[in-house]
């Protein structure tokens, strides 16, 4: 028996891999528009579709939500948003969609109630950890048995390694954001095991680490009783399972293989954790916002006179891409000399994230080049711009890994 929306359509679940992407398809994603800007600027997120609306249709959508949850993040931990398909928030989209259900439109505004303006986190190292406000929606990670060193998606003990779920390159992010009160033990560190998964080595650091996937709660169809013994008292539910969900479909076999796959072995890792690798995985995806040159409202975590604010600012576009774009810093991720000279405590996570020296993904640039700056030449500013964001799609060799490796 399917569980049914409020419409009477069937959720869908993900009791299984989604195998029923092709492997060549047309793109389509999801926006997250912001009503305070223009219809030509206001796309703050966007996502590609990936969830089934059904196990016999080959469309897509996307899990309510986990929308919802990705575009509270990016709004600063605005957890009392909701999404609208209208920009003044009459028509909320939690009254015709329960969040286990598929969106399938292709624009939804994020509403702030009685903030129009409400500022966007620009990266990943400028947000503050939102402690005992996680959504219901995240549980907590069921206790696993299991000791042997096996890949979490795969169950594979061939050629396995420990996967960070804050990745080592954001350690003073975990620092600062007092992380390490959810890792227990004698030393709860970055290195603690309730941040570390197995995984397997070419679902790690070329994919994991590269935010091709992230590891969400996911709607699963299963029985609930207010009286177990009686038969009479059960009904069919979704429930919650800890799942992949895939980022990036360049490689549409991979999307193919992983996607949906439920993960039951995490070992008892924490959830805040697993919330925070989905933060850095989606807050990445906002930079073509802060990056097209206009001015927008941020919210940055920052330190002043020792003690850690939040800070609301508008920012025009010459300093968020001097800021956030590449030329803006060094590859070590310090501001240069005369970034220094005119701010003289920039932004904690205005380096560019995809440029760190300690990433497990590093991206080396080349030294020596002429610095760019957009607002001397207008009319290169977009192929600019594009050279500047984030390679997400990977090298193309890794599909026949994923095609041939034993599961």
């Amino acid at each position: 028996m399917a569980t049914l929306a409020r419409d009477g359509s069937a959720l869908p679940t993900c009791d299984s891999p989604l195998r029923n992407i092709p492997v060549t398809f047309e793109q389509r994603t999801l926006r997250i528009l912001h009503p305070g800007y223009p219809d030509n600027c206001n796309g703050i997120l966007s996502l590609p579709c990936v969830d089934p609306i059904a196990p016999s249709n080959k469309e897509h959508g996307l899990y309510h939500g986990t929308v919802l949850v990705a575009a509270q993040i990016v709004a600063n931990n605005a957890f009392g948003g909701y999404l609208s398909t209208d920009r003044d928030g009459q028509h909320k989209v939690r009254d015709e969609i329960p969040l286990q259900g598929i969106l399938t439109g292709r624009d939804y505004f994020f509403i702030v109630p009685e903030v129009d303006d409400y500022p966007i986190v620009p990266s990943f190292r400028d947000w503050q950890f939102p402690h005992d406000q996680l959504p219901e929606s995240w549980p907590a990670v069921e206790p696993s048995a299991q000791s042997v060193q096996k890949c979490v998606l795969t169950q594979s003990t061939w050629a396995v390694e420990r996967a960070h779920l804050v990745q080592q390159a954001q350690a003073d992010w975990f620092i600062r954001n007092d992380m390490q009160r959810y890792g227990r033990g004698t030393c709860p560190d970055i290195n603690s095991d309730y941040n570390l998964i197995w995984l397997r080595s070419d679902l790690h650091k070329p994919t994991f680490d590269a935010l091709w996937y992230a590891i969400v709660p996911k709607p699963v169809v299963g029985w609930a009783s207010r009286n177990p013994p009686s038969d009479l008292n059960m009904r069919r539910v979704p429930i919650t399972s800890y799942a992949i969900h895939v980022l990036v479909v360049d490689h549409p076999l991979f999307a193919a293989k992983y996607h949906d796959r439920k993960v039951p072995h995490l070992g008892g890792v924490a959830r805040e954790y697993l919330f925070a690798r989905f933060a850095e995985a989606i807050l990445i995806r906002v930079k073509p916002f802060i990056l097209a040159y206009k001015t927008r409202s941020v919210a940055r975590f920052i330190t002043v006179d020792d003690e850690d604010v939040i800070k609301v600012e508008k920012l025009d576009g010459k300093t968020l891409f001097g800021t956030y774009g590449a030329g803006g810093k060094t590859r070590s991720g310090s501001p240069s000399k005369r970034k220094r000279a005119e701010d003289p405590s920039p932004a904690p996570g205005s380096r560019g994230e995809w440029c760190d020296e300690e990433s497990d993904t590093d991206v080396h640039q080349t030294r020596g080049r002429k610095r760019f700056r957009p607002w001397e030449d207008p009319t290169s500013q977009r192929k600019q711009v594009e050279s500047k964001l984030p390679e997400l799609s990977g090298p193309p060799s890794l599909s026949r890994s994923f095609e041939t490796l034993d599961e």
